[in-house]
């Protein structure tokens, strides 16, 4: 509308040979140079000499044409090309329209030469000294009120800053290298606004090009980027991040939250993160908690972040807030994730999270942590989980209905050792509709001696049941903490042709601090070497293979020195019965 109306100016201006200003209050003015427009004054060295300076001003119809060079001093970005309004006499705003002291009536106004506000126009320093928040949230609400949205550039600089951002507008720095905005005070330097009056709903919000974080030490809250919605019936969509480096923030760098408490309908959606780098923030790198829905993250990276204490503070968090509501549908393609502190934290926690995709990206240190009753649907597709440092494994899985792992290579560099690949590891846990396939495993030697790539722990009431944990073709380590695990494996009778893979390989080792398993010959068409029932205590394991329609055999197995999963099975379902 802004540049329909700007193009409307000029042709009014070249089939009448002149332009009275009087009519409106500020206007883009692509044709600067009009030869009628005469300059009548030298240049203003700032706003400041513009409001107080005596002149000569003409009658109530001057054209009257300046130059300012800066706001506060010559050459600081602030100044620009005004012109006199004679019968304009709206407040003045210190930015756009200027009053003139001792005159009641006549404003210089601002020409906009492109359809985008400049935060230094309203006094932004940009020293890393003065608190620019009021010239920041001056040009947004500017914005806002008079243009729906629209552009405010931040140029080059280190901008100390608390900022509200609203509906529509777009705060864009020149590049993450030049434009660096750092917290005033212990808040989040970037607010997603959203409040009962004039920002009940936040949408089509963007923040570009910026360096956001590097709080002082001694501040504990301010975060990066906060988006929040958690009012009654607010709600936040299409919040865009692109192009950003994030860190150093006190607490999280990116938090969205969305509360719906007692039917509120609260909620965030449609969120994208691309070629964004979010790293070594204190408290956590980027936090989905709530009703957060159809997020999308495009080649990012999430890298070393919780640095104040790993085993409190997650790298990526997906999962519940305090009413209980859970993210769903979120996407990430491609970049880096990672969490390769000292010591090593989860590279991503989900708990709670419902339909969660990685496409190809590379996980180089840190774990996956699954939990959560209510976890569902998870996707790994493609991409690699390297290490190179010890931890024990690099998914913890506590719940899952429904994970997809596939086309993923798992790389241990160095003289590591891992206990496992996947630990399935919580007592009455849920686990069903497991798929991990193709993937690519590192050689046995890079495990602890008697380990396996897949560890599942089973506690009491527990059964070995076709189903609940399907499509795996892998080695599985099952521990049992008071009862025969293999007291159940009649189930698999009648069932071996579509409930477990032609040579399912079955690990069974003793728990320490728990009872010996005992594994009876002839049971559930066991059958042992020796024909005689088995103890397996804490220090002991044996290994079963399974043989199409004859039942299992103990075997002595050795891993081989390169596995990889080759397409789908239904090896040894391991859940509750």
């Amino acid at each position: 509308m802004r540049s329909i109306l700007n193009s409307i100016f000029i042709l009014i201006f070249l089939l009448s040979g002149g332009f009275n200003f009087a009519a409106v209050a500020t206007i883009s003015l692509k044709a600067k140079t009009a030869p009628t427009l005469a300059y009548q004054e030298t240049p203003y060295k700032s706003i400041s000499e513009l409001k107080t300076r005596p002149q000569s001003l003409k009658s109530a119809q001057s054209d009257e044409i300046v130059d300012v060079l800066g706001y506060y001093s010559p050459g600081d970005g602030g100044g620009g090309r005004f012109y006199w309004d004679a019968k304009n006499n709206k407040p003045g705003d210190g930015a756009l329209t200027i009053e003139v002291e001792g005159l009641r009536q006549g404003r210089w106004v601002r020409i906009i030469e492109h359809d985008d506000l400049n935060v230094k126009w309203f006094g932004a320093k940009g020293d890393d000294k003065t608190n620019d928040s009021e010239a920041f949230n001056n040009a947004i609400d500017y914005a806002f009120n008079n243009w729906e949205g629209g552009e405010v550039m931040v140029p080059s600089g280190k901008y100390l800053v608390n900022v509200q951002l609203k509906r529509g507008v777009t705060l864009k720095g020149k590049s993450p290298q030049t434009t660096w905005l750092k917290p005033f005070t212990d808040n989040p330097i970037i607010n997603w606004n959203t409040n009962n009056t004039d920002q009940r709903h936040n949408y089509d919000a963007v923040v570009e090009n910026l360096r956001i974080g590097n709080a002082p030490k001694t501040f504990v809250k301010s975060r990066g980027i906060n988006i929040v919605a958690d009012k009654d019936q607010l709600y936040i969509d299409r919040p865009i991040i692109k192009n950003c480096v994030i860190e150093h923030n006190a607490a999280e760098a990116v938090y969205v939250e969305a509360d719906d408490f007692v039917g509120q309908m609260n909620f965030v959606q449609n969120l994208h993160i691309e070629n964004t780098q979010i790293q070594y923030n204190n408290k956590g790198g980027l936090y989905l908690c709530g009703l957060v829905i159809e997020t999308t993250i495009r080649n990012s990276s999430i890298i070393k972040n919780g640095l104040a204490d790993v085993s409190k503070y997650d790298n990526f968090y997906v999962g519940t807030s305090a009413s209980g509501k859970e993210p769903m549908r979120l996407r990430v393609f491609g970049g880096i994730i990672n969490n390769d502190g000292k010591p090593i934290g989860n590279s991503v926690h989900l708990k709670h999270a419902s339909s969660i995709s990685f496409y190809n990206v590379n996980f180089e240190n840190g774990k996956v942590l699954i939990e959560g009753s209510r976890s569902k649907n998870i996707e790994f597709d493609g991409g690699n989980f390297g290490a190179r440092e010890a931890y024990d494994s690099f998914f913890d899985i506590h719940d899952a209905n429904g994970l997809s792992v596939r086309n993923v290579k798992f790389d241990i560099s160095g003289p590591v050792k891992f206990k496992t690949i996947f630990n399935f590891d919580r007592i009455y846990a849920n686990y069903s509709n497991i798929d991990i396939a193709n993937n690519t495993y590192p050689s046995a030697d890079k495990l602890e001696k008697g380990k396996s790539y897949i560890t599942y722990t089973v506690g009491r009431n527990y059964k070995v049941k076709n189903g609940s944990i399907s499509y795996i073709n892998s080695y599985i380590e099952v521990f049992n903490n008071d009862e025969p695990v293999l007291s159940s494996i009649n189930n698999y009778k009648g069932e071996s042709e579509a409930g477990i893979e032609d040579n399912a390989i079955l690990t069974l080792s003793g728990r320490p601090g728990y009872k010996a398993v005992t594994v009876k010959n002839g049971l559930g068409n066991i059958h042992l070497i020796s024909n005689e029932d088995r103890v397996i205590s804490s220090n002991d394991s044996m290994t079963l293979m399974y043989i199409p329609k004859k039942g299992w055999f103990e075997m002595s197995v050795n891993l081989p020195k390169n596995s990889e999963n080759r397409g789908r099975s239904n090896a040894g379902g391991l859940g509750r019965g």
